[in-house]
């Protein structure tokens, strides 16, 4: 699947870069979705990856083949979606470890007190262009769809390490992704207006993810009943 995928991407992404004028006869929606995401300063590599995931829809539909939704698929049957989580998490999260000093310790010259706590913060590792590539600082959908492995790394942490590792991880990804895959299947979405994706609040500390500096204004549509 990952294979078809990528086939996907480099074919619109040589489409998107032909000349306008020369691709007129395409759908009147491809052109607003081109021009939107362009002022939301997307690459045409990163439009082509968006067009893909619109029309790769096939992915969750079989989520919900069923009366009910079906958790294991989305876990463990959308790549890409899974792709989507780990990369956000990757960009977002800010969490760090608490560690009790057993005995002192000297780390570069600096001089670590028994009996005093240290805390560990973990965002750093995740901007590490050794681990996840020189575009670290730029989302990209498919970085742990291409390199599944990432999400075994010891230089990604949004969820801690250790005894402390969170428990709720797996809870907190069947939630995510059952409320993407609801809104996917059952609405419209259409951004309004010009508007500029915000940017997480890294300058405020937090033990989690990191709340995002403003609203993203988004026209939200039922779809019709028997729609796919």
């Amino acid at each position: 699947m990952r294979r078809s995928q990528d086939k996907l991407i480099d074919a619109l992404d040589c489409y998107f870069l032909t000349p306008s004028d020369q691709r007129r006869d395409a759908a009147w929606s491809i052109g607003v979705l081109e021009r939107e995401m362009g002022r939301l300063g997307l690459s045409n590599r990163e439009i082509a990856t968006m067009m893909m995931i619109l029309y790769w829809g096939s992915e969750i539909a079989p989520a919900f083949s069923h009366q009910s939704l079906d958790l294991r698929y989305l876990t463990r049957k959308c790549p890409l979606l899974n792709s989507i989580w780990l990369e956000t998490l990757r960009l977002t999260s800010a969490s760090a470890s608490v560690r009790f000093i057993t005995k002192d310790t000297t780390i570069n010259g600096k001089v670590f007190r028994k009996g005093n706590r240290l805390m560990i913060p973990y965002r750093q590792l995740h901007f590490d262009e050794g681990v996840f590539g020189v575009d670290v600082d730029y989302f990209n959908a498919t970085r742990f769809l291409n390199h599944p492995n990432l999400a075994r790394s010891p230089s990604w942490r949004p969820f801690g390490g250790g005894q402390t590792l969170c428990p709720g991880r797996f809870v907190a990804q069947q939630t995510v992704l059952t409320f993407v895959a609801m809104v996917l299947h059952q609405f419209d979405l259409k951004l309004t207006g010009d508007q500029v994706l915000p940017r997480a609040g890294a300058g405020k500390p937090v033990l989690g993810v990191m709340a995002p500096l403003g609203d993203l204004i988004v026209q939200i549509k039922p779809r019709c009943q028997g729609h796919e």
